[in-house]
């Protein structure tokens, strides 16, 4: 179980993130309608993209220093090239939904920051 765990975390992990990918690059009328205002879309899609990188960071690759900063990094830089890419696909590149994955990762880093208790061996 102790291998198993952060194996199926780190498959989790890129499932969602594949996931989001793809939701983020279905041409505009092809989307749904949804009744959830779209920066509250991104800040918890981007919440939950961070908190399973944390996570996956800290249990699959527990040496690695500083993985408030690596997973900030790896999210925001993400989320750019993310909506850099919309336009491609008919659809809107929007600073304020980046900034709006910001708040969202930020948000999840800075409470896993605060709960995550490293094993001591």
């Amino acid at each position: 179980m102790k291998r198993l765990f952060p194996r199926l975390l780190l498959g989790a992990t890129v499932c969602y993130w594949l996931t989001i990918f793809v939701a983020t690059h279905i041409p505009s009328p092809d989307l749904p309608a949804v009744e959830v205002n779209d920066k509250t879309v991104h800040f918890v899609a981007y919440a939950l993209l961070a908190t399973l990188v944390f996570a996956t960071l800290r249990t699959t690759f527990p040496r690695v220093r500083r993985a408030e900063a690596l997973t900030i990094v790896l999210c925001l830089v993400y989320g750019a090239f993310d909506e850099s890419t919309q336009p491609l696909f008919n659809r809107y590149a929007d600073i304020n939904d980046w900034l709006a994955n910001a708040a969202g990762v930020a948000s999840a880093v800075g409470v896993m920051g605060l709960v995550w208790t490293p094993r001591r061996k």
